[in-house]
């Protein structure tokens, strides 16, 4: 993968990448299908490409069923429900639900030795900390994020909106609203520091240090009382 350098204060058009890890496929404990010649897959609507879908059944004569999930607690209590014979063979988890199913015994780790491209990924995500839990694997992410500018071109300028700064100048307040999930990574940018996060790995002082900084600026956005949607 190549690595993209440029200054964190602006944007790539309008938008800035952060390169968020959002979901996960995992393999589930006691799956019923495994062996009838059909795959069950629970995952968010076009997760799975129609393309893949197809080319997969062609060349391998299994048959792949897609359930679609709308809500990660209704997945996990239906998963609970089905205990121990699911009717699921893989499933996405959000990342800020991974652990919960780990731990309620949900979910059976991954045999990368059965992965004959395991080694193309990028370490950053198939050695990542968060997937690897009591020496095994669970899962590997499948999807990355960004948060995305809109601005109205005939009260913003080109150059302001170039910046993060422009977000919380004086000149618009109470003029701007953002998803609150997403402010952090966004605040990080603003201040130069790495939105991404994977710059910490391993250096758990700066990552404490810069995202304190961080985090002490959104407290104060929020105090200033920015629109929150």
């Amino acid at each position: 993968m190549s690595k993209l350098i440029f200054n964190r204060r602006r944007f790539l058009g309008t938008a800035a990448a952060t390169g968020a890890a959002l979901a996960s496929p995992v393999y589930l404990r006691h799956a019923s299908a495994q062996s009838g010649g059909e795959v069950n897959i629970w995952t968010y609507n076009d997760f799975v490409p129609e393309a893949f879908r197809k080319q997969f059944e062609a060349d391998t004569g299994i048959k792949v069923n897609v359930r679609l999930v709308d809500d990660q607690g209704k997945q996990f209590n239906l998963l609970a429900a089905e205990q121990p014979n699911p009717t699921v063979d893989i499933m996405t988890v959000a990342g800020h639900r991974f652990l919960q199913f780990i731990e309620s015994d949900l979910l059976a780790p991954m045999d990368t030795d059965r992965l004959s491209n395991w080694g193309k990924i990028n370490p950053t995500f198939s050695e990542g900390d968060w997937a690897t839990i009591n020496g095994n694997k669970w899962g590997v992410p499948i999807l990355s994020g960004m948060e995305v500018l809109s601005y109205n071109t005939e009260l913003v300028s080109e150059e302001e909106a170039q910046t993060w700064d422009t977000l919380f100048s004086e000149k618009y307040k109470g003029q701007t609203a953002y998803i609150i999930q997403d402010m952090l990574s966004i605040v990080m940018l603003m201040k130069g520091y790495d939105g991404n996060f994977i710059e910490y790995a391993n250096d758990h002082e700066r990552a404490s240090r810069d995202h304190g900084r961080g985090a002490a600026v959104h407290d104060r956005q929020e105090a200033a009382g920015a629109e929150v949607l």
